[in-house]
């Protein structure tokens, strides 16, 4: 079944001045984003803040250059996929539910192994139970002097580490991060896009998230680099793009 898209429209400030050498990670429709290859190069770590049930974009990218991942996401873990498996499996009977956390379980232990290591803490305010700040999570990831590259995906938490970001720029080479309810946070977003050191390449609205009458987005997905070229010509989508979700009508993205 064929969509009409659905026009949406940013500020200018979100179209990307620069461009890069775009891939796209991770799994098709949600879960996969466009980056630089650039940043995959220059970068010796990974960083990931938020995962859940899906580590495509992070495979993806070790397989396109091996380092040491740190994946901090305080949701998820052996003992919580067993628990909702079990959960499932017998009391609240699930059938295709406990099959996708005995899925999730399988493939966790598959994954994280070696150089690959999940912290169960979200990142956000250290004085919160089972949360660590922005400083913390890069001694916990040794990442105090290592060029990394960083994917964040905390359901609105983001806002709660813009400054940080702008303050630990020096070290990172690329980040892919989502804004959530951008009905609520635009001018932040804006403002962080115009301090932030490295280049906005790529912006991309997520279908899976609402858009206003005014014809705003409340979800998108903005990727930078420390390696941006000026860009020929205006801004397009990519070929290599996709929608988040197949079933939902396209966003048609412009800037105004």
């Amino acid at each position: 079944m064929s969509h009409t898209p659905i026009d949406c429209v940013l500020p200018k400030v979100f179209e990307p001045p620069k461009q890069a050498d775009y891939i796209r990670l991770g799994k098709s429709g949600d879960g996969g984003y466009i980056i630089d290859r650039q940043s995959i190069a220059a970068s010796e770590k990974l960083l990931s803040f938020g995962i859940n049930y899906d580590w495509s974009f992070e495979s993806d990218f070790l397989r396109q250059k091996s380092m040491p991942l740190a994946a901090f996401d305080h949701s998820i873990g052996k003992m919580a996929f067993l628990r909702k498996f079990l959960i499932h499996s017998t009391f609240d009977f699930s059938p295709p539910l406990a099959y996708r956390h005995l899925s999730a379980l399988v493939r966790y232990g598959r994954f994280f192994s070696e150089k690959r290591v999940h912290l169960p803490l979200h990142v956000g305010y250290s004085s919160i139970d089972r949360m660590v700040d922005f400083s913390q999570a890069l001694t916990l990831a040794s990442c105090e002097s290592t060029p990394f590259f960083l994917k964040v995906d905390t359901e609105e938490w983001e806002y709660g580490i813009l400054e940080d970001l702008i303050k630990h720029a020096g070290l990172m080479q690329g980040l892919v991060i989502e804004f959530h309810r951008l009905d609520l946070h635009l001018n932040r977003v804006m403002d962080f896009i115009e301090r932030f050191p490295l280049d906005l390449v790529y912006t991309h609205a997520n279908n899976y998230g609402h858009v206003l009458s005014d014809g705003t987005p409340l979800l998108i997905e903005c990727t930078f680099s420390a390696f941006g070229i000026d860009r020929m010509g205006p801004f397009t989508p990519l070929s290599i793009d996709m929608q988040n979700s197949r079933k939902l009508p396209p966003y048609a993205l412009r800037f105004a």
